[in-house]
């Protein structure tokens, strides 16, 4: 803020926010996940998720195509958030389809309250 940015940028993708939606259901009992964009309201900062539109596939093959070196995630929660056991469940629910990890994330923004208890 200091030198007027007001914007961070995260890498999460798509694949991530469906395993935290899991995560959230699974473990909260909450339908919640990371917003492409949060604002906060205490300070002139925002969140934004550049990626989230992308699976993680697409990303992948894009950085091959593009020679980029790949890497692991470096979180230091990693191994202790529950995120893979997230990830195999999402797996689980749509065998991999890319077109149903799709669906699923735009069932975010397509809620039908008439048929939700």
């Amino acid at each position: 803020v200091k030198y007027g940015y007001n914007k961070i940028a995260l890498g999460h993708h798509m694949d991530d926010i469906l395993e935290t939606l899991l995560m959230n259901m699974l473990g909260k009992g909450e339908l919640s996940t990371m917003p492409p964009r949060l604002n906060y309201a205490k300070y002139p900062l925002s969140i934004i998720r550049p990626l989230c539109y992308a699976d993680v596939e697409t990303i992948k093959a894009h950085a091959k195509e593009q020679g980029y070196i790949s890497t692991t995630c470096t979180c230091m929660y990693q191994d202790n958030s529950g995120r893979k056991d997230a990830r195999a469940r999402l797996e689980a629910l749509t065998g991999g389809d890319r077109a149903a990890k799709r669906r699923m994330f735009d069932s975010l923004r397509n809620i039908n309250s008439e048929y939700l208890p």
